[in-house]
């Protein structure tokens, strides 16, 4: 058998590799952290980033809040005073 290697399929559309967030799962990390207005909850590059400043015993608890939430990779990008 000859196989006719001259006909090129048509490109896979490319897949998206940036990651939404789900508005509901922003929320959540918004709610947990509404008694610690200095610090953002943002999406940035399609991960959710939190930042501003924070004593460390808040970075401590934020960081507690965050994590029992399970909402995946999230950046801590806060400055600790």
């Amino acid at each position: 058998d000859v196989h006719d290697m001259a006909t090129i399929a048509a490109p896979v559309a490319p897949i998206e590799t940036a990651v939404a967030v789900d508005p509901m799962v922003q929320q959540k990390v918004k709610d947990a952290l509404k008694d610690f207005p200095s610090v953002k909850v943002e999406v940035v590059n399609g991960a959710l980033t939190l930042t501003g400043n924070v004593s460390p015993e808040q970075a401590r608890k934020i960081k507690q809040s965050v994590d029992a939430l399970k909402v995946g990779k999230v950046n801590f990008n806060y400055t600790v005073k």
